[in-house]
């Protein structure tokens, strides 16, 4: 796709460009020249350069998955560029938030694993009291559908329904890791 933009003010009369086209300058509009775009969407552009930097810096632990799915997601944080991915078979230590805060800047836990959806809540309402800065993600195969909105911030940074798909955990990550900034 050869799309095209010139520095070069219209000359005679020629109609400028409605405000938010102008691509800058006072009291005119530009002609068009030859620039090639790569066919991409710019969504994926933009995409291809900012989201990997997000997930660049991420220390992830993954918490109360079985041993396939920690296996499969460890592959896919390798993939996102992660350069830090641990996992811990159970929740056992979920508490020891001093250890996981030194270590760790993202949780990925399984909810399933808690004894009840009550009991998962619980746990992350005191792990974010005590660790207010580590980006939490929850799965949970008993949630209606994903939930990468703010509502959800007392207990983690975004939800999501198991089971997952690669994209859905990626942009998940990303999402979660944004809703943390803002709130920060």
């Amino acid at each position: 796709m050869t799309i095209a933009v010139s520095t070069l003010p219209v000359q005679d009369g020629a109609q400028p460009l409605p405000a938010p086209l102008r691509a800058g300058g006072v009291g005119g509009a530009y002609v068009l020249s030859k620039m090639t775009l790569s066919e991409d969407p710019i969504w994926d552009r933009l995409e291809a350069q900012v989201r990997p930097a997000a997930l660049s810096s991420a220390r992830v632990l993954l918490m109360g998955f079985d041993g396939a799915n920690r296996a499969l997601l460890r592959g896919w944080l390798r993939g996102f560029g992660v350069p830090v991915a641990a996992a811990a078979p159970g929740i056992g230590h979920f508490g020891d938030t001093v250890s996981i805060c030194r270590a760790f800047n993202h949780v990925i836990v399984n909810l399933d694993s808690f004894d009840s959806i009550e009991a998962a809540v619980e746990a992350l309402l005191t792990f974010r009291k005590r660790a207010p800065n580590v980006t939490v993600v929850a799965v949970s195969s008993d949630v209606s559908g994903d939930d990468l909105g703010r509502e959800r911030t007392a207990i983690c940074d975004a939800t999501l329904r198991a089971p997952i798909s690669q994209e859905r955990f990626r942009t998940g990550l990303i999402e979660a890791g944004a809703n943390r900034a803002a709130t920060a």
